[in-house]
């Protein structure tokens, strides 16, 4: 899911890969990966990730190599659909990286990678109520969220999935909307454009706008050690060669989708539309630009403080 919740394609996070894998910040992975490297495991590790889409941060971890050993890699989301492309997904990228992957009918898949053995298992699962699953309650090591949190009120959703986290554990949240976006050549009414478009986030969530920084108090105000946290903006621009296929179907996917959100404008129809007919034409000439801030955030939650009720 994007942003604001609306579905994409399985062909649009695909894309979206691409630019996420700039975005990340590296401080706060190989913070992560250190982490992870000095821990001292009798037994698999065991990774939740919550609106998983096609698997593509599973994939991308594996590639950067910080896992190692035995795991259990648990790929969730609401969309029925999105889960089944991601069966797709990785069975191409574990052959494109001569991986060996074996697919069980219980939606569970063996990945070998020479380094690495991983269990992938994939469920249709609310994150509102995850924790309420008895087999998920306190057990895993790592929990993943990317790009999802600024879908929810943050606090409630916070504490239902670190529900599902053992003693130690870590939280790694990435790519959490933290306010701003701006496109470049500026244009007289983008700020009245993208004011509405940031505003049509509070019909879901007040915390959505700034989930980055939220994100981020509710950690430290809730006594969590903090191991790392930085910026993870989204900047695409046209290089030499124009855009890739990935940054061009990305554009166009972020202009529906504010095209969508002011949809419900009707004082000064004309100014919105003309904007989004010139935003369009200029990713055709190949002089459009994007930066939109985010945060990551590497956390470990203080047990004493976390809420984990089990519910009956």
């Amino acid at each position: 899911m994007d942003s604001n919740g609306h579905v994409f394609t399985a062909g649009y996070l695909a894309a979206k890969r691409e630019i996420d894998d700039r975005a990340l910040n590296t401080h706060v992975l190989d913070t992560l990966t250190a982490c992870l490297s000095a821990e001292n495991r009798a037994g698999p590790r065991r990774v939740l990730e919550v609106g998983a889409g096609i698997g593509s941060m599973c994939a991308r971890l594996v590639e950067r190599g910080l896992f190692t050993g035995t795991v259990e890699y648990w790929l969730t989301d609401t969309d029925h659909s999105l889960l089944a492309e991601a069966r797709n997904y990785l069975t191409g990228w574990a052959g494109k990286h001569n991986f060996s992957i074996t697919w069980n009918p219980d939606h569970t898949a063996h990945l070998t990678t020479g380094a690495t053995e991983i269990t992938i298992s994939l469920a249709p699962v609310d994150i509102r109520y995850i924790s309420s699953r008895p087999d998920f309650y306190c057990y895993f090591d790592l929990l993943i969220a990317h790009g999802v949190l600024d879908l929810f009120e943050l606090s409630p959703v916070v504490e239902e999935f670190t529900g599902c986290l053992g003693s130690g554990g870590l939280c790694y949240f990435t790519c959490n909307f933290d306010g701003e976006t701006y496109f470049s050549p500026e244009l007289p009414d983008d700020r009245r454009i993208l004011d509405h478009y940031h505003g049509s986030m509070a019909k879901r969530s007040s915390t959505a706008r700034y989930t980055g920084r939220r994100l981020l108090g509710y950690f430290l105000e809730n006594h969590a050690q903090v191991m790392a946290a930085g910026s993870s903006d989204w900047v695409i621009h046209p290089g030499s060669q124009g855009y890739s296929a990935a940054q061009r179907e990305f554009l166009g996917a972020l202009l529906s989708l504010i095209e969508k959100e002011v949809a419900d404008i009707e004082e000064n129809r004309h100014l919105y539309t003309t904007w989004i007919d010139l935003r369009r034409r200029q990713i055709d000439a190949g002089s459009l630009s994007l930066v939109a801030k985010h945060l990551d955030i590497l956390a470990r939650p203080d047990p004493g403080t976390r809420l984990m009720t089990r519910r009956a």
